[in-house]
C-alpha cells in the first residue's frame, strides 16, 4: 500500500488538504479517485500532478523511520456522486 496525501487545487490555485489514504497503488496523473466528502455522497476528483519520494529497500542505519513509500497527488474536482444511486 501506499501513504499518499491528497491536495485538491482550486480554479484560484487555493490548495485544500483533503487528508491521508492509503492506495493499493499509487495514482498517475490524469487517474480519478473517489473520496467521501462528509456529506453522504463521493466526490470524484482527477489527479493533476504526483509528487513522491521512494524509500530505499533497506535503509542505512539511522534513516528516517519511514518505512513505507509517502507520496502527494493534488487533484482538481470533477464531480460529485451518490453512491446509493
Amino acid at each position: 500500500m501506499a501513504s499518499v496525501w491528497v491536495v485538491e487545487v482550486g480554479a484560484d490555485e487555493r490548495r485544500v488538504q483533503r487528508g491521508l489514504y492509503h492506495f493499493l497503488q499509487l495514482p498517475a496523473q490524469g487517474d480519478r479517485v473517489t473520496l467521501h466528502n462528509g456529506r453522504g455522497t463521493l466526490d470524484v476528483l482527477g489527479v493533476v500532478m504526483v509528487e513522491h519520494a521512494p524509500v530505499p529497500d533497506r535503509p542505512p542505519l539511522g534513516a528516517l523511520d519511514r518505512r513505507e513509500p509517502l507520496a502527494t497527488i493534488f487533484v482538481h474536482w470533477i464531480s460529485e456522486e451518490d453512491p446509493e444511486r
